[in-house]
């Protein structure tokens, strides 16, 4: 269970930042240099680090 708290508010906003940027911004740049599958992996990538943080946040939360 120690392992689960340290999943707080900081780490959060960090993986939230960093799961924007890959999916928005590296995304678009990939495109750009006709990478098209590394694009989507990367979108893919960056939605998922995103709801992963989140569901590790509520868990981390509401757990004693």
């Amino acid at each position: 269970m120690r392992i689960i708290k340290i999943f707080n508010l900081y780490f959060l906003i960090l993986m939230i930042i960093q799961g924007l940027v890959l999916a928005f911004f590296d995304s678009k740049s990939f495109d750009r240099k006709n990478l098209r599958d590394t694009g989507k992996k990367a979108k893919i990538m960056g939605i998922g680090f995103i709801i992963i943080s989140i569901s590790l946040y509520l868990v981390s939360t509401f757990t004693i």
